[in-house]
């Protein structure tokens, strides 16, 4: 007994499954991890597959992850509220890829684990805080689309509140997730001597309406939330399509251009959401269904296989901004091919450069732009690589850069601009005449 003291066994029985009930009560490990293997002559399906899916779930999550965090802090220009909660997305997987992901399957199949006692209290913590940050932080950035879109004119939170925002949700995760780490106890077993690490709630109605509100709280609440903010942008993004747009400063192709960009930003996160929703609900189900229900799994595959699909969640966010966001897509190139901040963002700024050259300018006081004004317009464009926005600081037309970093201009949003300088053009030219 002297020698348990410091550190906690973990052994699997017959009647593991019924310790799933509570989130996390298979996360147990440490830095000094040792392990027995099972004496198991064959390997079932699902063994095989959790040694094949587990470790890839964590290598990718672990570089896409990593490679986002680096995009936003390397570029000035992507630390904008939407990449800042996105990069908080990002360090939220990355816990759940280290602490979960790799610990569950040796935790299910191998006999024995030896790590220190406050692991016991500490691991099923994480997993709560984990996924409370995702869901809190997805609703965190359907509001702010809500507020810039359907409210333009309210004033934006600034990066200084953002961050409060971010303190503030994980704060709140680990305090919601307390009772993970709270009600864990280490019992020894009289007969093996072997100390074991479950979930010991007060009652059962405590476990059942813990597990019951945790569902809510996690899943049910953000996601009315979130669709009604994204539905509301939906209907604004609509509604603004169908207008009529006059001969004021914005042209109708500026705006179908703004309109185009703001659905693509919406169409990422409404995806990440969707994603994280469908990946989450099997194991929520499960833990509803044996806590209410009172039904003792004997059999871990059913667990196994919800988990791994919760664990994959964490992947498909990098994949996401690489493939619906511009201005992701151009920093991952950069970071994988070893580019300098400094080289790519002269090789866009000479791409925008190149593109306004062409561009014959007139002031809205009818006068032809000498060269020098048109290189202002061009210095502005390279100063600006992830915001292509068009000045000439002589009174002429400006467009200003996004409200949103998410909402990087294209390379067919720029030339819309060029288009929309050259219409501009044609009508001083009757002005002047």
């Amino acid at each position: 007994m002297g020698k348990n003291r410091g550190k906690l066994n973990y052994t699997q029985t017959a009647s593991a499954c019924g310790a799933v009930r509570q989130q996390m009560e298979y996360f147990n490990s440490s830095s000094n991890l040792t392990f027995i293997e099972d004496p198991q002559t064959e390997w079932s399906k699902t063994q095989i597959m959790t040694a094949v899916v587990y470790p890839s779930i964590v290598l990718l999550s672990a570089v896409g992850n990593v490679i986002v965090i680096m995009t936003v802090i390397r570029s000035a220009a992507m630390r904008t509220n939407t990449n800042l909660f996105i990069a908080n997305l990002a360090v939220s997987d990355l816990l759940m890829t280290f602490v979960s992901a790799p610990l569950t399957p040796m935790a299910l199949y191998i006999t024995t684990l030896s790590l220190p006692g406050f692991m016991c209290h500490f691991l099923p913590m994480t997993m709560g805080t984990s996924l409370y940050v995702s869901t809190l932080t997805s609703t965190a950035i359907a509001v702010d689309r809500y507020i810039v879109i359907v409210h333009p004119f309210t004033k934006r939170i600034s990066p200084v509140v953002c961050g409060q925002i971010i303190t503030t949700v994980w704060l709140v995760s680990i305090l919601v997730s307390l009772p993970n780490g709270i009600y864990q106890t280490a019992t020894i077993d009289p007969y093996s001597k072997v100390v074991r690490c479950g979930m010991a709630w007060p009652d059962k109605t405590s476990q059942t309406a813990f597990t019951v509100i945790t569902s809510i709280l996690q899943f049910v609440v953000p996601c009315l939330v979130i669709s009604v903010c994204y539905y509301r942008v939906s209907c604004a993004l609509r509604a603004r399509c169908e207008t009529t747009i006059g001969s004021g400063m914005k042209s109708r192709e500026r705006e179908e251009s703004d309109i185009r960009r703001k659905r693509r930003t919406n169409r990422l996160l409404i995806a990440m959401v969707i994603i994280l929703v469908i990946c989450w609900i099997p194991l929520h189900a499960f833990w509803i269904v044996v806590d209410v229900f009172q039904i003792d799994m004997q059999n871990n595959d059913i667990f196994i296989w919800c988990h791994m699909l919760a664990m994959s969640s964490t992947v498909y966010n990098p994949f996401l901004y690489a493939w619906l966001n511009n201005n992701f897509r151009q920093e991952f190139k950069a970071i994988l091919q070893c580019k300098s901040k400094r080289n790519a963002t002269v090789a866009n700024s000479n791409k925008a450069g190149r593109a306004l050259q062409t561009v014959t300018y007139f002031t809205t006081q009818g006068q032809r732009s000498s060269s020098q004004a048109t290189e202002k317009i061009s210095k502005c464009v390279r100063q600006t690589p992830h915001r292509l926005t068009i000045a000439d600081g002589d009174g002429g037309v400006w467009h200003g850069p996004s409200k949103d970093g998410a909402e990087g201009d294209t390379e067919e949003d720029l030339q819309i601009r060029v288009h929309h300088f050259s219409l501009l053009n044609g009508r001083n030219k009757e002005q002047l005449h």
